[in-house]
């Protein structure tokens, strides 16, 4: 069985960057749902838009490390963007993993994708 996979730039179809898009409110009630389990706070934490260190996706999963950032303090920098994040947004990073127990960074993915699903 051959599988084929057709890729398009689907910032061609979009009205606006992906950025802009993603910032806008999520549809609260359907994403509520899959959430009913956590209190607002946490849901609050959870649909706010966030950072992933997409750089360290690669990394075999011991060497990603327990921690959101490789040491204390440490920003993530992005070669797509050409630069690290907001303080204020590694804070709310840092907020998310405390609230959510997240001790892996498969822990962060899967609840990244469950909030975007």
């Amino acid at each position: 069985m051959d599988v084929h996979f057709r890729l398009i730039d689907s910032f061609q179809f979009l009205a606006s960057s992906l950025d802009k898009l993603s910032s806008y409110p999520p549809a609260t009630p359907i994403t509520r749902q899959k959430f009913a389990d956590i209190s607002d706070e946490k849901f609050q934490l959870v649909t706010r838009k966030g950072v992933f260190p997409y750089e360290r996706v690669h990394l075999i999963p011991g060497e990603a490390g327990q921690t959101l950032a490789p040491s204390e303090g440490a920003i993530e920098y992005s070669t797509l963007t050409g630069s690290g994040i907001l303080d204020e947004d590694f804070e709310h990073a840092r907020n998310v993993w405390s609230a959510f127990n997240i001790q892996i960074l498969g822990e962060h993915a899967s609840l990244s994708l469950k909030g975007n699903t």
